[in-house]
C-alpha cells in the first residue's frame, strides 16, 4: 500500500489540489451565485472525477524499457533545436503573414490573427509542436541542470509562450508556467513544506494574480476606455452568474478608497471568479436544449485541420453554448460534446494517466507529460486544459515518441551490425 502511494499519489494528489482550490476560493470569495446548483450537477462531477479515478485504478500497465536507452544529451539537443524552429515559424506567421504587432492592442491582434488565418502546414505542425516547450525544462530539472548552457536555453524557452500573451492579452500562459514550475520542483525536486519555501510561494503567487490583473486591466481599458474602469470589471461576464457582494461593490465604488487598496481588492475577487466561475457556467448550460456536438467544441482543432489540408474549406469554431463562453469547465466542455457520455472520456483520460505515470520515473520523455496530466487534473472544475490547443502536447509527445522508436530502432541496428 505504501508503495502505491508513493508511486501513484501525485496523481491523487493533483485531483485533490484541484478541488481543494475550487472549494477554498469559493468558500473565501465575496460572491454569491445568481442561479440555483443543480443536484444533477454536482452528480455529473463526482460521476466524471470518480470515472477518472477508476480507469487510473482497473487498467493496469508494464513499464516500457526500451525508452531507457535514450541518450539524454541527444534527446535534450534535438527537442531545444526543434522548439526554437517552430517559435521562430510561428513567429514569422504571426508577426509576417497574421501583421499582428506589439504597437496594436490585443484586439486588434485578435482581429488580424482570425482575418489572416489562412495558413499552410508547416506553419501548423509548428504550432502543434511548440506546446511542447516545458519539456527541456522539465528533463533538466530531472537530471539536476547538469548542462549550464543547455539548461539556460531550456529556461529561455519555457518562456517563449509569453510572446503571445502579451500580444493578446491573455492571462492563461503565466499562471500556465508558473504551475509547471512549481509541479517540477515538488516532483522532482522534492521540496520540504519549510517557512521561506510556503513564503516563497505565496509571494510569488500574489506577484502572479497582480500580473493577471494588470494584464485584465490593459485589455478593458483598451476595450471601455472612457468608462469607469471597476464598473466595467465588476458588470463583465464573470459577474453574470457569480455576483460580487453589496460591500465589495461599495468599498471599489467609494471615492475615499485608495487606489492601491480597490485594485487589490479586485485582484482578489476577479481570481476568485475566474476560479469559480466555470462550474456555475457549466450548471447555467445543464438542462437546457444544446445540441450534442460529437467532439466539435472540444476538440475543434482535429475539424479545423481536416477542413483546411482535406476539404479546404474554412471552419469555424462551433460553439452552441447560450452564452457563447468557453469557461465551462472540464466537465461542461465535455458535457457540450457528448453529454452523459463523457463519463467514458474520462476513463480514457485515467487509463492515459496511469500509462505515463508507470514509466516516468524511468524514461525523460514521459517525465513532461506527468506534469502537464497534474496540470489538466488541477484545473478540471476551472477550465477544460484538453480544449483546443489543451491537446497539442498529447500530439506532440505522439511525434517525439516516433522519433524515439526510430532512434532507438537505429541504435539497435548499428548494435547488431557491429
Amino acid at each position: 500500500m505504501l508503495n502505491i502511494a508513493k508511486t501513484y499519489g501525485f496523481f491523487y494528489a493533483s485531483i485533490l489540489f484541484g478541488v481543494f482550490i475550487w472549494l477554498f476560493s469559493f468558500l473565501i470569495l465575496p460572491a454569491k451565485a445568481v442561479e440555483v446548483f443543480k443536484l444533477e450537477t454536482a452528480l455529473f462531477i463526482l460521476t466524471c472525477y470518480t470515472t477518472l479515478i477508476l480507469g487510473f485504478t482497473i487498467v493496469s500497465f508494464k513499464t516500457v524499457d526500451r525508452y531507457k536507452e535514450i541518450n539524454s544529451k541527444r534527446l535534450i539537443n534535438f527537442l531545444t533545436f526543434l522548439l526554437v524552429i517552430c517559435f521562430l515559424l510561428r513567429w514569422v506567421d504571426l508577426f509576417g503573414f497574421r501583421k499582428v504587432s506589439f504597437f496594436n492592442d490585443s484586439f486588434e491582434n485578435r482581429r488580424l490573427s482570425k482575418i489572416h488565418s489562412d495558413t499552410n502546414i508547416i506553419f501548423i505542425l509548428a504550432s502543434i509542436l511548440k506546446s511542447l516547450y516545458f519539456f527541456p525544462f522539465v528533463i533538466h530539472l530531472k537530471l539536476g541542470f547538469k548542462k549550464r548552457i543547455a539548461s539556460v536555453a531550456a529556461i529561455i524557452i519555457l518562456f517563449f509562450p509569453l510572446v503571445e500573451a502579451l500580444l493578446y492579452g491573455t492571462r492563461k500562459p503565466y499562471f500556465e508556467i508558473a504551475i509547471i514550475i512549481f509541479i517540477s520542483l515538488l516532483l522532482f525536486r522534492k521540496i520540504k513544506l519549510k517557512i521561506f519555501n510556503i513564503f516563497a510561494f505565496l509571494t510569488i503567487l500574489f506577484l502572479l494574480m497582480t500580473v493577471s490583473y494588470k494584464v485584465m486591466l490593459k485589455r478593458e481599458t483598451e476595450r471601455s476606455s472612457k468608462e469607469d474602469i471597476y464598473k466595467v470589471i465588476t458588470t463583465s461576464r464573470y459577474n453574470d452568474l457569480l455576483k460580487p457582494n453589496k460591500e465589495v461593490i461599495g468599498y471599489l465604488n467609494n471615492p475615499n478608497v485608495n487606489v492601491n487598496k480597490k485594485n487589490y481588492t479586485l485582484i482578489l475577487l476577479q481570481t476568485g471568479q475566474y476560479i469559480n466561475h466555470g462550474v456555475f457556467e457549466f450548471n447555467h448550460i445543464l438542462n437546457t436544449n444544446l445540441p450534442t456536438t460529437y467532439g466539435q467544441y472540444t476538440l475543434y482543432p482535429f475539424f479545423k485541420f481536416f477542413a483546411k489540408t482535406i476539404t479546404k474549406n474554412n471552419y469555424e469554431n462551433f460553439n452552441p453554448s447560450p452564452r457563447k463562453y468557453v469557461y465551462l469547465s472540464a466537465f461542461g466542455s465535455f458535457y457540450i460534446d457528448f453529454k452523459w457520455a463523457s463519463i467514458i472520456i474520462f476513463f480514457l483520460l485515467g487509463i492515459i494517466q496511469k500509462y505515463f505515470h508507470k514509466n516516468y520515473k524511468g524514461s525523460l520523455i514521459h517525465s513532461p507529460m506527468v506534469i502537464y496530466l497534474a496540470i489538466i487534473n488541477i484545473f478540471l472544475p476551472i477550465l477544460n486544459y484538453l480544449r483546443g490547443a489543451g491537446i497539442y502536447p498529447l500530439i506532440g509527445f505522439s511525434v517525439i515518441l516516433i522519433f524515439c522508436h526510430f532512434f532507438i530502432k537505429r541504435i539497435n541496428e548499428k548494435s547488431t551490425d557491429t
